[in-house]
């Protein structure tokens, strides 16, 4: 099973609450000016979770937590819970089956992008927004996710793939202008310099080295 880990925290910029300080080491009194220390934590969690006894949190709170990259949940106005019901409800959250569910579906929805991605990759123009916008994702937390599903950011994935194409199309004696925009890229020169950058040597160098004629 797939370990993922969590930070939770409770929003009482009033003190209201009797909450022990150690519970599960996952509780924090949080206020303006406690919660850089909180945040600067974040990185090294997968997602969070607050408990808010405020209808709401101020903007900055969901500012800096959405500039983290990980999924965020939040229960707001929980004032009439009391400590029993929030510890139940962390617990569950984190050791129990929707932590799996989490991870089962953050799974399969890598899976369905990277099929758009494949699909859609050799497309001009195509970027990041576009894979976030057909399926309803933040781009910091997309490229946080993809860079871990895969190993290297998008970008390095995009043209990792778009350069293999370009040395199996040249092999096939494609000349280098149809290579370019058969890729996805618009300029000539562009595509010579991140071919050369990715490869070593430009693409008619490359296409000759492989005796193919032009």
């Amino acid at each position: 099973m797939c370990r993922i880990k969590g930070i939770t925290f409770i929003y009482d910029p009033k003190q209201v609450t009797d909450f022990s300080d150690n519970y599960f080491n996952i509780y924090r009194f949080v206020d303006q000016l406690s919660f850089k220390e909180v945040i600067a934590e974040f990185e090294h969690y997968d997602f969070a979770i607050a408990f808010s006894y405020e209808k709401d949190m101020p903007p900055y709170f969901t500012q800096e937590i959405n500039q983290r990259n990980i999924p965020f949940l939040s229960f707001l106005g929980i004032e009439e819970l009391d400590k029993p019901s929030v510890q139940n409800m962390v617990q569950f959250i984190h050791d129990g089956s929707l932590v799996q569910k989490f991870v089962e579906e953050e799974t399969t929805l890598f899976e369905d992008t990277l099929s758009f991605i494949n699909r859609n990759l050799f497309e001009p123009n195509f970027t990041l927004w576009h894979v976030c916008s057909e399926f309803h994702l933040s781009e910091p937390y997309y490229s946080k996710l993809f860079k871990k599903k895969m190993g290297k950011g998008f970008k390095a994935y995009l043209i990792y793939r778009r350069m293999e194409k370009a040395m199996f199309l040249l092999q096939e004696g494609y000349s280098v202008t149809d290579v370019c925009y058969e890729i996805g890229y618009s300029n000539l020169s562009y595509f010579t310099r991140i071919f050369k950058e990715h490869v070593g040597i430009t693409p008619s160098k490359y296409k000759k080295s492989k005796g193919v004629l032009s």
